[in-house]
């Protein structure tokens, strides 16, 4: 009996690691995706408790798509507002790095400056000149190494950290281990907040539906890039159906 042979000679299509746009379809095939969106949205208009609820929110949601469901749960206040505080403290975290960097260089220029023109040293002037420039440059290295790590936060954040910076081998081994994921998923994060930011151009009030939208899409990507590190493979070509279900399930 003959075993039919794959033709060698036929591309294996591979599957991309990361499903962006299967993270917005998912988002979308909740038929009250709107309604649940601008309800969220209402809950943002809160400072920083409204925020809490709106993190709580999205690790429902990435909770839901690692168990392989479907929907957009409601927005449920006291619950999602605590349930909020690991993602919302990891996050913080970053940001205070970058603001203490922003803060040190800002010093230090205004120092600069203030020293070339108290004494007229034209090779002062030009030193800090030079400082401004390089300080440019790190501040744009800076934007691009916390684009890089904003999957991982988000990721450990999801699952109860307040201080992945503090144990950052765990992140660095996953990003080394699986660079074109991390690359799509950080893609997928910035088009989900892209996304989000149509609303603003609909005099404002649109960003209260489009941006608790695109949280929920970054929510999704998330879950996609934690199932890649948990499980440590990344899939090798299209099975038969689509990973990410957006239809109803049983």
């Amino acid at each position: 009996m003959e075993i039919a042979q794959k033709d060698p000679g036929t591309p294996v299509k591979k599957k991309d690691p990361i499903d962006i746009v299967g993270a917005f379809k998912w988002v979308a095939a909740d038929p009250d995706w709107l309604k649940k969106s601008a309800v969220a949205g209402l809950y943002m208009l809160i400072p920083i408790a409204g925020f809490l609820a709106l993190f709580g929110w999205m690790r429902r949601i990435f909770e839901r798509v690692k168990r392989g469901q479907t929907g957009l749960p409601d927005i449920d206040f006291g619950p999602d507002l605590s349930y909020g505080i690991a993602p919302f403290v990891a996050l913080l975290n970053v940001s205070l790095v970058v603001f203490v960097v922003y803060l040190v260089f800002g010093v230090a220029g205004f120092v600069m400056f203030a020293i070339a023109d108290a004494t007229g040293s034209s090779a002062v002037q030009s030193l800090a000149g030079v400082f401004m420039v390089l300080m440019q440059f790190v501040i744009m290295a800076l934007a691009l190494g916390v684009n890089a790590l904003m999957p991982e936060v988000w990721r450990r954040g999801m699952h109860g950290e307040m201080g992945p910076l503090f144990s950052p081998r765990v992140s660095i081994d996953a990003i080394k281990a699986r660079p074109l994921a991390c690359l799509l998923a950080v893609v997928g994060v910035m088009a989900a907040s892209m996304a989000g930011s149509v609303g603003i151009f609909l005099c404002y009030v649109g960003a209260l539906v489009t941006m608790p939208a695109g949280y929920a899409v970054m929510a999704h990507i998330i879950a996609q890039w934690d199932d890649l590190v948990q499980g440590g493979d990344e899939p090798e070509e299209p099975g038969g159906s689509e990973k990410w279900a957006v239809g109803p399930t049983a």
